[in-house]
């Protein structure tokens, strides 16, 4: 968005109303678009007293400004100007249109309008379309102002977020019903000031409707009109979030099976956004839920309406990454289709947005419009995790957490999902599985060395122990798509300064957005300069192509160590998709302009990464490794029957095996033995029979178990001819309990203890 400059303008409308009879229902439409008004471009407050609003008042003299607005040949002469609504300039709704000369601020209306019997107004809506923060009043008493309008309405103040005008359709009806008692008999006049959110912004309008009745206001009925959706998910715990039509308090029913939700969580504050934390529950359990009143139910109590708390450590997680989506198009929707059917019945652990979660501007309706009702079944059921684009950030500001982005999402500021407190929302971290996420503001927070984030950064991966670290944000390190990472300053500085600090501490992948491409880069460490800048044989950790079916896995070792490796994706074409840079980074090993989503299932010790495409396809893939042994069995334990007083000796080996290995042998569950492959049980006794396993792990804590052997000890003399029966019943228990274990080869996936 260019910018230019706004000052205020006011309008003056002059409307007749007809006092209705008492026994009829009466609506008048006293302000609209196309009504007469007084508008003008402030040069400086009006009136100049020190009351920067005295123009609203009923009764104001105009012509004491004459000389004090902005003056254009043909348009504006410095005095209040006659016009129609609406006024401003290059939104292609404005039938006033004001000069566009890069010195806007504001733009102030005055509509006057007059009322026969104010006494028999009941009630009274305001609708608008405005761009980029208003205010209004009547007869100089302040009715309605939208979240993005200046604290202190002096002339040249600027609009504290960025709204986008949606092009001749007025925002939803805003009751003000209580300021009725402002009307008067006669003339009354409705003000309305609205203002830029730079004095070089590329457009600027105001469209009003106000609308008056003889009866009350017409009673809203009670609907979901957002959500139901999760957030902040931990083990125990989950935040479920909705909007309904009017307030009301709130209540999230919940249970471990449907039909039987027989836990509550409630807040009796009446609104209309509810945030319901629920506490003490399960980790990697599935509650289903219902929202509502704490007098009734609304939605929910069946399949679709569940929470599955995270994982633990142990536990496989499913990850879904897609960025540049909120764009309301058709390829938005094929890339949410395909996922739907990849996933079939497998549960989405971690929803991660990458930014330019909502084109075009990040406004509340579009974040309604082209995420919300998109998504909504996967909101029901999943955790999102989402970063701050710069599309976001047009009507967002992360200095103070203040706009749609902010008051839509609860992320966690106080470690409250794990990690180290960052004090913001706009960059976080969290714990999933044994998966630790950091979520980075790349648009709006100083990606300075030394800044509170990359300080934040940095002692937040020391304090990690998880297995794996994957970080997340909007602007890509590395790309030649519809962005270029050389040039451009947001995505230099996320390489230059935030890469070395995540490379020392041993990250493995960075999903990234912003360029509507797909591009994957090798498994590479140290690269902080221009691609031109790009050695492979300093660079790149591993060249191959990270296959299992091709050059093998890039396999990180469980050892952390710095600039041991991370693999960089660039995931912009959820929705969007364009390219002009060549898609020619030598870091690459994948670049694509193609529609799709990452998919990434992480178990243990290895991290399976695919870019699904818009057509279901799979483009690209490649896997991560960490301690993962790779062997073929030389030896396996052996069953067998035998007298008391025998002994018996169990044995397993791998042939060439990769990494130190240690043992525990366990009967019927109950550890025994030493820690060695062979195990020897001298002079038998009854109670050592039983089923005995050999669980073997890797240095990382990878490990695999051999099939159960049973040991069956007798009374002497039971055996009539012992040791062939024996070796019999070994070789047949063998066969029954999984003898391909004994030449077939098998990955081991680790997880660290």
């Amino acid at each position: 968005m260019s910018n230019h400059r706004l000052f205020g303008v006011f309008l003056l409308i002059v409307a007749t109303f007809v006092t209705p009879r008492a026994a009829e229902a009466a609506t008048f439409v006293v302000v609209d678009v196309g009504s007469a008004t007084l508008f003008i471009e402030a040069l400086e407050d009006l009136p100049n007293s020190g009351d920067p609003t005295g123009w609203t008042a009923n009764g104001y003299d105009t012509s004491q400004d004459n000389g004090k607005g902005d003056i254009h040949a043909g348009l504006q002469d410095g005095n209040w100007q006659s016009g129609t609504h609406g006024v401003g300039y290059s939104d292609n709704d404005d039938n006033t249109l004001v000069e566009d000369d890069n010195s806007i601020y504001s733009i102030y209306t005055r509509s006057e309008f007059n009322v026969d019997d104010a006494g028999v107004i009941q009630s009274m809506t305001f609708e608008v379309d405005f761009d980029d923060g208003y205010i209004a009043w009547l007869n100089g008493t302040e009715i309605s102002r939208s979240s993005s309008a200046p604290a202190t309405a002096t002339w040249n103040a600027n609009s504290a977020l960025h709204n986008s005008s949606e092009t001749g359709t007025l925002g939803p009806p805003i009751d003000v019903s209580a300021f009725t008692g402002e009307l008067v008999t006669g003339t009354n006049v409705l003000a309305i000031g609205v203002w830029n959110i730079s004095p070089g912004s590329s457009d600027i309008t105001l469209l009003p409707r106000l609308t008056l009745s003889d009866q009350d206001a017409p009673e809203i009925s009670l609907s979901v009109t957002r959500g139901p959706y999760l957030q902040l998910g931990t083990p125990t715990s989950a935040i479920v979030r909705w909007r309904t039509s009017v307030a009301t308090d709130s209540a999230v029913r919940y249970g471990t099976s449907l039909g039987n939700l027989n836990e509550t969580a409630s807040d009796g504050t009446e609104t209309t956004e509810h945030v319901v934390p629920i506490t003490g529950l399960l980790p990697n359990t599935k509650y289903y839920y219902s929202i509502g009143t704490t007098a009734e139910t609304m939605e929910g109590d069946a399949s679709d309406y569940y929470i599955h708390t995270a994982k633990g450590p142990g536990e496989p997680i499913r990850i879904w990454a897609i960025g540049d989506f909120g764009n309301g198009s058709s390829g938005q929707r094929q890339v949410r289709d395909r996922y739907y059917e990849y996933a079939d019945a497998t549960h989405t652990d971690v929803w991660l947005q990458l930014g330019d979660n909502a084109y075009n501007d990040g406004t509340d309706n579009e974040y309604q419009t082209k995420n919300f009702d998109v998504y909504t079944e996967l909101y029901r059921n999943t955790v999102t995790w989402p970063t701050l684009g710069n599309h976001d950030g047009h009507s967002a500001d992360s200095a103070t957490e203040t706009g749609p982005y902010y008051d839509i999402f609860t992320l966690p500021r106080a470690a409250e999902a794990g990690g180290l407190a960052s004090g913001t929302e706009a960059y976080y971290s969290f714990d999933n599985g044994n998966v630790h996420f950091v979520c980075l503001d790349s648009y709006d927070s100083s990606r300075a060395v030394g800044s509170p984030m990359l300080t934040w950064l940095e002692n937040d991966l020391a304090a990690t122990a998880q297995d794996w670290i994957i970080a997340y944000w909007h602007h890509p390190p590395y790309s030649k798509g519809s962005h270029n990472s050389d040039t451009e300053n947001a995505l230099r500085q996320m390489r230059t300064n935030a890469g070395p600090i995540l490379e020392n501490y041993s990250i493995d992948l960075v999903l990234t957005g912003h360029s509507h491409v797909y591009e994957r880069t090798f498994l590479i460490a140290g690269h902080y300069g221009a691609s031109t800048t790009w050695d492979p044989a300093i660079h790149a950790i591993d060249s191959g192509d990270g296959r299992t079916d091709g050059d093998g896995a890039y396999d990180k070792g469980w050892t952390k160590a710095a600039q041991d490796g991370a693999v960089y994706i660039t995931a912009g074409s959820g929705g969007a998709l364009s390219s002009s840079h060549g898609l020619d980074h030598p870091a690459h090993f994948y670049a694509v302009l193609n529609r799709g989503s990452v998919v990434i299932d992480v178990n243990g010790g290895q991290m399976d990464v695919k870019f699904l495409r818009e057509t279901g396809a799979v483009d690209d893939y490649f896997t991560l490794t960490k301690g993962v042994v790779t062997g073929t069995f030389s030896k396996v334990p052996l069953g067998a029957r035998k007298e008391e007083g025998d002994s018996h000796t169990f044995e397993v080996a791998l042939l060439n095996p990769v990494g130190a290995v240690t043992y525990q042998w366990t009967q019927d569950g109950a550890n025994v033995g030493p820690n060695s492959g062979t195990f020897t049980i001298a002079n038998l006794l009854i109670s050592d029979s039983g089923a005995y396993v050999c669980a073997i792990t890797d240095e990382g804590g990878a490990t695999m178990t051999t099939p159960p052997v049973m040991l069956t000890v007798v009374e002497v003399g039971a055996l009539p001819a012992a040791e062939p029966f024996a070796l019999l019943l070994g070789i047949v228990a063998l066969l029954l309990s999984g003898a391909a274990f004994i030449y077939g080869r098998a990955r081991w996936i680790g997880r660290k203890h």
